[in-house]
């Protein structure tokens, strides 16, 4: 067989799901890891092409426009299908009816106070133009709410390779759209139909890709067996929404919708790579550890597993991008958007923090402990409440980011805590975990910042392609020097993975 032929061979084999949990949340994580890398590289593309078309104000428009939908979203999410993945039973179809019927009722509901409180909204942010995005954005709910309720079993079964068949779809359509009416119109309505012709298109592709067929039914005891379970991660939800996302509300209320732009691109810039490792990891881990539940030592095992995976990227990647956030900013997304140079930096340390936090999410709610993950949401909105407004008023931008990243460093490690104890854990053992990772960065970090200041009399864009593979080089040879010398466990996770892909 030529290498050619052996190399597909092996790729064929390493994404074919076995009938091992442990072979499925490998293959899982791969299918998961190729999306998101193809997503979010189409996604980050599609945001950087049209941020050298529109000013900022456009898209901070949008999000005025986004934050008032997510806002209903979040704080109507009943949890139904979290619960249904959670269930020991295999055989989840005596429940889908009652949660289509479920979620079409409030996808109604939702689609007619968007269309009625549109001009309230407008007039609270001070953007008539917002107005007439919620009523466009009122069809939303309307097509999500009678999505196929069978695409739960992608995640419940770790059939990852149809649950990414069924996202992907929509972010192609986004592309398209986007891409296509941007370049024609230089106008703010690019993003506002490519947002509607991606929900439209992962609906349809719903029901092309699982064959279950709901129709109206409202089972009350089902429900209520679900609504039990899913009350907390309604709580949960809502809590998500007022931290993550509330403040893009107070800074579009309170600072404007130019700052909102610019405060929107840098978060998600500055969280790309994070959103890239936890998203994937998070949704395996979430399937994987209902199976096992019952096995405390499998949930450590994981559990562990988990946080090396994700602080093993996502603390290089933050401290990477506060690095080259001054060069970055003006080169790839333009002069315009020079303000959001430091609120990337600290955003970059807030994507650290979040990236281990992300993984106690998936394991509360595996455990039937969604309350925990509730409770620490409390406790960050406590942090995030009194100091965000006179931060704002004293700082602006950077005063919201810092804030932002202050609640995360204290409740990241109120979190950490409780998921170690409740797999009986030891504290001492997970410290380690993220000494390493961190060392690593910091080296890295201060390599790249004396490159960055030797460099004299080459291009800009240059310049930043050799400080990210410097960065990537000096990482990479440091976290080897350390396996071979302390052995900090990507020996085994590298057979871990091969092993399962064999």
């Amino acid at each position: 067989m030529s290498p050619g032929k052996r190399l597909l061979a092996a790729v064929r084999r390493a994404l074919s799901a076995g009938e091992d949990i442990t072979d499925r949340s490998v293959t899982g994580g791969l299918w998961l890891g190729l999306y998101n890398v193809a997503d979010r590289l189409l996604q980050l593309g599609t945001v950087l092409f049209l941020a050298r078309l529109l000013a900022p104000t456009a898209f901070g428009i949008l999000g005025l426009a986004l934050v008032t939908r997510s806002a209903l979203r979040r704080l109507t999410k009943l949890g139904l299908d979290t619960a249904l993945i959670q269930r020991r039973e295999d055989d989840v179809d005596a429940y889908l009816d009652t949660v289509w019927t479920v979620e079409l009722v409030r996808g109604l509901l939702i689609a007619a106070v968007l269309f009625l409180a549109a001009p309230l909204v407008a007039s609270f942010f001070g953007e008539p133009l917002v107005a007439e995005i919620l009523r466009v954005f009122a069809l939303l709910p309307l097509v999500e709410g009678v999505t196929n309720p069978g695409v739960v079993y992608f995640v419940k079964d770790l059939d990852f390779r149809r649950d990414v068949a069924y996202n992907f779809s929509g972010r192609v359509a986004f592309v398209l759209v986007g891409v296509g009416y941007g370049y024609a119109t230089r106008s703010v309505w690019a993003l506002v139909f490519a947002t509607l012709a991606s929900q439209v298109v992962s609906t349809a592709a719903s029901y092309a890709i699982h064959p279950y067929r709901p129709r109206p039914r409202f089972d009350r005891e089902a429900a209520a067996e679900l609504f039990d379970y899913g009350k907390w991660v309604f709580g949960s939800e809502a809590l998500m929404f007022l931290i993550n996302e509330g403040d893009d509300a107070f800074v579009g209320w309170a600072l404007g919708s130019y700052a909102l732009g610019v405060y929107q691109l840098a978060y998600r810039v500055s969280n790309a790579p994070t959103t890239e490792i936890t998203h994937p990891i998070q949704r395996v881990a979430f399937p994987a550890y209902s199976k096992v539940q019952g096995n405390v030592e499998s949930l450590r095992e994981g559990y562990f597993t988990t946080v090396r995976l994700i602080t093993l990227v996502s603390f290089p990647a933050a401290v990477g991008i506060g690095v080259v956030a001054p060069l970055f900013v003006p080169v790839v997304l333009g002069s315009g958007w020079g303000a959001a140079v430091v609120p990337m930096q600290l955003l970059a340390a807030y994507a650290a923090l979040r990236s281990f936090r992300s993984a106690t999410v998936p394991l509360f709610r595996a455990v039937n402990r969604p309350d925990l993950d509730t409770k620490v949401r409390l406790l960050k909105l406590a942090l995030l409440v009194p100091f965000i407004y006179p931060a704002a008023q004293r700082f602006g931008l950077p005063g919201v980011a810092a804030v932002v990243l202050g609640h995360a460093g204290i409740a990241a490690p109120v979190a950490s805590y409780a998921a170690v104890r409740s797999v009986d854990g030891e504290f001492r053992a997970f410290a380690r975990l993220l000494s390493f990772p961190l060392f690593g960065s910091a080296v890295m970090g201060g390599v790249v910042l004396l490159v960055r200041d030797r460099i004299v009399g080459v291009p800009a864009i240059a310049e930043l392609i050799l400080l990210v593979i410097t960065g990537a080089v000096v990482y990479a040879a440091v976290m080897l020097g350390l396996e071979r010398r302390l052995g900090i466990g990507l020996d085994e996770m590298y057979t871990a993975v091969q092993n399962s892909v064999r």
